[in-house]
């Protein structure tokens, strides 16, 4: 029996290209290196054979001069190649006007405009993607893409805006200040647009001091603040609202996660329909491949085919 896979390939020549790198003598002389000379460019890094850490441009301006080169693909560098694939994946997604949030780990692609807004809380439709390695006969000439259908329930205002401070105190939150910051003061940068930590107090002039992830409490101005949209704080926010004669919350995320039918009713083929879903929304017009734009760096041609793989299953096992 054939499984069909939520995992797209992606094809990638030539296999082996160079970059600007530049090297450091450590991890945390590298970020120093990025903060100070490189915040306009996109980057990735990986470990030499010496120990120290090279810094890889990918895309942005035009390259600083007296920058070396480096040869990356094959069995060099995979994990820097892998970056390279979802720099040029986000700037085709941006092209067409989507919404892009990155993170460490993966990235979140969604509609510009909103599905359904109720009060301040706002969904949108979309897909989450990570790049995988193929198996090791594919490595030199392709990546998998793996997307996950998502739907996304945001704030659409931080907590200056006090209907939501009010249900704020013992809720979390995310750190999501409108500019971004370039320093780890007051909050660490691996916080920013992440969960941080618990409402502990609100103060009468707007301030929130949050117990935070780290072990820090901190007093931190509530227009840098955004709850976290959990299902029980989108119910209690919920009901301070209107009856407007929408449909609620939780019951639009799952039609739109296809978990229900638009009549309400358990949908048994949630799976295929998302998968219908994900191809439709990485290529509107149903196109069997997309090519997709090369980062400035390198001159490489990139395809994405959107038949997704297939795996076997045995009716014995």
């Amino acid at each position: 029996m054939q499984l069909l896979l939520n995992c797209f390939p992606i094809e990638i020549a030539p296999e082996e290209f160079p970059l600007p790198t530049i090297n450091a003598a450590s991890w945390d002389a590298s970020t120093i290196a990025i903060q100070q000379r490189f915040q306009e460019f996109r980057t990735t890094r990986a470990k030499n054979d010496d120990g120290s850490v090279g810094i890889f441009l990918i895309d942005g301006p035009a390259a600083p001069a007296n920058i070396g080169q480096k040869l990356v693909g094959r069995d060099q560098f995979v994990h820097v190649v892998s970056d390279v694939v979802m720099v040029s994946l986000l700037s085709y997604f941006r092209s067409r006007g989507l919404s892009v949030q990155s993170s460490q780990f993966e990235s979140t692609i969604t509609v510009p405009s909103p599905q359904q807004v109720t009060g301040e809380v706002e969904i949108r439709t979309g897909v989450s993607i990570t790049i995988k390695l193929p198996p090791p006969d594919r490595i030199a000439s392709s990546r998998l893409l793996i997307a996950r259908w998502e739907v996304k329930r945001n704030f659409r205002s931080n907590l200056d805006n006090p209907s939501l401070r009010k249900i704020a105190l013992g809720k979390s939150v995310l750190y999501w200040p409108a500019e971004r910051p370039v320093s780890d003061d007051p909050v660490p940068l691996t916080f920013l647009h992440r969960y941080l930590g618990h409402v502990e107090a609100i103060t009468k002039d707007a301030q929130v001091e949050v117990f935070c992830k780290d072990g820090v409490k901190r007093r931190l101005l509530a227009k840098d603040l955004c709850l976290e949209p959990t299902t029980a704080t989108l119910a209690e926010y919920e009901k301070t609202l209107e009856k407007t004669g929408t449909r609620s919350l939780w019951h639009r995320t799952q039609e739109l996660g296809f978990v229900l039918t638009p009549s309400g009713r358990r949908n048994t083929s949630v799976l295929r329909d998302r998968l219908d879903a994900i191809r439709k929304f990485l290529s509107p017009d149903s196109s069997p491949a997309i090519v997709l734009p090369s980062p400035t760096y390198s001159s490489l041609k990139l395809s994405l085919g959107l038949t997704p793989l297939t795996a076997e299953v045995s009716p014995h096992v």
